[in-house]
């Protein structure tokens, strides 16, 4: 559930991100979101979330949510990259794809409709 949409907003002592403050999220206070991966990129934990749910997910920073159902998703897989490895990212959990293509990773920040498509069907099989 979501507890902030303002960076700015997470108290201090809650913030793993500096100079984030200024961020703003398009997720609603209060909603409840579907976590279809989560990352720890630059020792930061963050959810993959479609908060629009239009198959196009980012990437937030875990501390602006709290967890309702803290149960893995179906068929979900994990990653340890060791350090310099795989550069910044030190773990994903998540569907295959996600786990287990470094590349499809990259390519859902990058909008690339291949890994876009791919998101789509594990949303498909893990509906909100």
């Amino acid at each position: 559930m979501c507890k902030y949409s303002k960076y700015g907003d997470v108290p201090n002592e809650e913030k793993s991100f500096d100079g984030l403050d200024s961020a703003i999220y398009d997720v609603d206070v209060g909603s409840t979101y579907t976590i279809y991966g989560q990352s720890i990129f630059k020792g930061k934990l963050k959810y993959l979330i479609d908060p629009q749910d239009n198959s196009r997910p980012n990437w937030y920073p875990a501390e602006l949510f709290d967890i309702v159902d803290g149960s893995p998703g179906r068929g979900w897989e994990f990653q340890y990259f060791p350090r310099d490895a795989k550069g910044d990212l030190g773990a994903l959990w998540g569907y295959r794809e996600l786990v287990r293509d470094v590349e499809h990773f990259n390519n859902l920040a990058d909008r690339e409709e291949a890994a876009l498509l791919a998101f789509a069907r594990q949303k498909a099989v893990r509906p909100a």
